[in-house]
């Protein structure tokens, strides 16, 4: 996994940003995991008002990635009884397949049309009215 890379803007200590590469995967997850390298829980106890207010973004995001596969596993029958194919790739290429046929059917309903394409930014405090079409595609 440690093929897997990626970028991120971070400020540095004159409050400047930064683009800095990162290797390996980092999986956002509950309380209940083990605390590995790779793993970023929510913290458990804090008094830092900026500690705070970014565990409860990561909750919050970490529930809406929940809600999103929620909603694909709902639509999608082979995802909600399980893949019985073996392979990475046959199981990336049924994901990608599901995401592609949900956005395609969000745009021929119009469903699309809410999201303002900023992660993140929405209309409404209801979320769950303004869902984006997966960006995974990209």
């Amino acid at each position: 996994m440690e093929d897997v890379s990626f970028e991120l803007l971070e400020r540095n200590a004159q409050g400047h940003i930064n683009s800095v590469r990162y290797k390996g995967p980092w999986l956002i997850v509950d309380n209940g995991y083990l605390n590995w390298s790779m793993t970023v829980p929510p913290l458990k106890v804090t008094a830092d008002a900026k500690e705070i207010r970014g565990s409860q973004w990561l909750e919050s995001l970490r529930k809406d990635v929940e809600c999103t596969f929620g909603i694909l596993k709902r639509r999608w029958r082979i995802l909600k009884t399980g893949i019985r194919l073996h392979g990475v790739e046959v199981a990336d290429d049924i994901w990608m397949t599901c995401c592609e046929l949900h956005n395609w059917l969000l745009e021929i309903d119009g469903l699309d049309t809410e999201w303002n394409g900023t992660i993140g930014m929405h209309d409404s405090d209801d979320v769950t009215n303004n869902l984006p079409p997966f960006c995974l595609l990209n």
